[in-house]
């Protein structure tokens, strides 16, 4: 399931030249397809018990534990 998400998403960097400065998650999956894509995890954020999990040796993904107060993070902060 991974390698579809991360298929998925180099297709869409590649052929229309999308630029992902934040992904959201909450699975294993989601995080390794994010690292494969290339999206980096200081902006990739997982709810839930994987968050701050990491695909096999890279850094760690962002913890998020609640969307309400991630939200009033983002509020407070700008995405580059």
């Amino acid at each position: 399931m991974g390698a579809f998400k991360a298929g998925v998403l180099e297709d869409l960097t590649a052929r229309v030249g999308l630029r992902f400065v934040a992904a959201y998650g909450n699975a294993p999956t989601d995080i390794c397809a994010y690292a494969e894509a290339g999206i980096d995890p200081a902006v990739t954020n997982i709810v839930g018990s994987h968050g701050g999990e990491a695909c096999d040796d890279g850094e760690p993904t962002q913890a998020v534990s609640d969307y309400r107060d991630h939200l009033n993070d983002l509020g407070a902060s700008t995405l580059p």
